[in-house]
């Protein structure tokens, strides 16, 4: 194992020999280090390195290649991000066996696409780590360790992610077969919906809440669907959204949520345990607007019809409420 260190000293090209200490292109043998150099390091194709390091003052351009690592340097880290990531086209995968620690605390820029990619890899966030792209763990385990992840991007899960106790952003989610969702216990708020599904909450694995509230806060309202967590706390904060349970739905406590709901066919039925709130002042706010569907309803808590909101209790097969609170809202 050598460590090799990019002094840049011929130009910006990854694969010219003479730009390394060594004189010569690392290898997946090799705990790579960025250093603060006047030539920012571009990546020239698909490479494989030990570990990946880029010092303060460092700077790094993915330039749309995949940069492969598959070990972990003498400090514990795959990648530590120190300096800067020029550029919006760096795409990190992680082969780790083992369990490794990364920094993605760039001083500028963001790494794109994340991918974890082996059975035995353990992910332990040590800083706030924020994507441009996506996060994909095909395989292994991110461990978000109490620190925000923002993915910009859709997160894909057939390993397994955990929130713990951080700060959880991402543009969707899908939860693979097999895959597990082990939610912050504070929020995960969700952004956008996977292309070409509609869905913001695809879940075909597990999806443990943690006593977490899930927060669908799209960036651009839409007619979106979700799939059953189960939930313990679900809210839905865009006016202009049509929000469509796509599954049965139970929800451990709190379900409160400002635009449109509705159910995709008779068999979406709905358990809330706690409260149900519908609306907050506004007039587009309606629960249950296709008549079409004879879902059942349970409110085992009070359900709250503010100002504004519409729900269509009538059409539903049964309705079993623990109470229900109308502060100027109507009911059908």
């Amino acid at each position: 194992m050598a460590t090799v260190t990019w002094d840049g000293s011929t130009d910006t090209d990854y694969g010219t020999a003479a730009n390394w200490d060594t004189g010569s292109v690392p290898t997946s043998s090799d705990d790579v280090i960025i250093a603060n150099v006047s030539n920012d390091c571009v990546l020239d194709g698909t490479r494989s390195v030990n570990s990946f390091v880029v010092q303060a003052g460092g700077d790094f351009n993915g330039n749309t290649e995949m940069l492969t690592v598959v070990g972990e340097n003498g400090a514990g880290f795959a990648v530590d991000i120190d300096g800067d990531i020029i550029g919006t086209t760096t795409n990190i995968t992680i082969t780790t066996a083992a369990t490794t620690a990364i920094d993605f605390n760039a001083t500028a820029g963001n790494v794109r696409h994340l991918t974890v990619n082996h059975a035995s890899c353990v992910i332990n966030s040590e800083n706030s780590c924020e994507l441009s792209g996506n996060l994909t763990i095909t395989a292994g385990n991110f461990n978000a360790n109490g620190n925000a992840l923002t993915v910009t991007g859709d997160v894909s899960v057939t390993g397994t992610l955990t929130g713990a106790n951080s700060a959880i952003s991402m543009g969707s989610l899908t939860i693979a077969s097999g895959g597990t969702y082990s939610a912050t216990s504070g929020t995960t708020t969700i952004t956008s919906e996977t292309s070409g599904t509609g869905r913001t909450l695809s879940n075909a694995g597990t999806f443990t809440h943690n006593k977490g509230l899930v927060k669908v806060d799209l960036a651009s309202p839409t007619t979106t669907q979700t799939q059953n967590g189960p939930f313990w706390d679900l809210e839905q904060v865009d006016a202009s959204t049509d929000f469509l349970a796509e599954a049965a739905l139970t929800i451990y406590n709190n379900f409160t949520f400002v635009g449109d709901f509705d159910y995709t066919n008779n068999s979406h039925h709905m358990v809330v345990h706690g409260n149900m709130k519908i609306g907050d002042g506004s007039t587009t706010t309606r629960y249950c607007a296709q008549s079409a569907y004879t879902n059942n309803l349970t409110v085992h808590g009070t359900l709250e019809i503010t100002n504004g909101a519409t729900a269509d209790l009538g059409t539903h097969g049964t309705v079993n409420l623990g109470g229900i609170r109308n502060t100027g809202g109507s009911i059908s």
